[in-house]
């Protein structure tokens, strides 16, 4: 995946699954005292153990924590800074007893990052603490939906990005409803009474030439009736003059468009 922008906003989600312990001087008793603390940006969460949640050496965390992003591929909060942080109940204070980091643009190109992270010792960065078990996921836009230019994937669909958003799926809407035809009684075509009283008259005479009309077999006869037709109408009315397939009146003369 190709970084399209150098500018890019979302949301992150991560998921913390579990813990395991690795080393000796922490106890798995201390557990109650434990929590993991995420920092983007200026954005702090902290993540929470569960009660008697062990399971294979495991302790269980199960808990997701959403971060909106909205930072330069440059930027110096380009990074998630996990902390296991352990509560010193005799000073009141808490202390760092490892931790990680992630790069943000890895997670945007990977865009679902799943894997365990080895928690390092701050006093030495080659002693490991615990390894903790998390999926990283990212998503375009304010609320994790929706698909951007930013960055574009060759490999995977947009389809394929929605099924992993951080929230709740986009329920899809109501189907637009169908539009009902038009009652006869109000349909302007359909229904004669709608009909200028006018115009009912033309259609009527319309219907009645072209009866005539079909009846007529010769040609010559046909000329005659229809100039005979067109005269009687220029005498009722000067300035509607009716037209009939291939007969038209112009300035007073009959021109045939079509063969009778």
């Amino acid at each position: 995946m190709d970084v399209g922008s150098g500018f890019v906003s979302g949301v992150l989600a991560f998921h913390l699954k579990a813990i395991n312990l690795t080393d000796k001087e922490v106890g798995v008793s201390e557990c109650n005292v434990l929590r993991l603390k995420l920092t983007v940006g200026d954005i702090i969460k902290f993540g929470h153990f569960t009660r008697n949640g062990f399971h294979n050496g495991w302790i269980v965390c199960d808990s997701l924590k959403y971060f909106p992003i909205n930072y330069s591929v440059s930027s110096e909060c380009n990074t998630v800074e996990i902390e296991l942080i352990k509560q010193l109940p005799l000073l009141s204070m808490e202390a760092c007893i490892g931790k990680t980091s992630i790069t943000i643009i890895n997670i945007i190109q990977e865009r679902i990052l799943s894997s365990s992270w080895s928690l390092k010792s701050d006093l030495s960065s080659e002693s490991s603490v615990a390894n903790l078990d998390m999926t990283c996921v990212f998503n375009y836009g304010s609320f994790g939906y929706g698909e951007s230019d930013q960055i574009v994937s060759p490999y995977k669909d947009p389809v394929d990005y929605l099924a992993f958003s951080a929230f709740p799926h986009i329920v899809e809407g109501h189907k637009a409803k169908s539009k009902k035809p038009l009652d006869e009684a109000n349909h302007p075509l359909e229904n004669i009474r709608s009909l200028p009283h006018s115009l009912i008259n033309q259609m009527d005479n319309l219907r009645s030439w072209q009866l005539q009309f079909s009846v007529i077999r010769n040609r010559k006869k046909r000329l005659e009736y229809l100039k005979e037709k067109v005269q009687s109408s220029q005498d009722h009315s000067s300035t509607r003059r009716p037209t009939m397939a291939g007969i038209h009146i112009r300035s007073g003369r009959l021109d045939i468009s079509s063969r009778i």
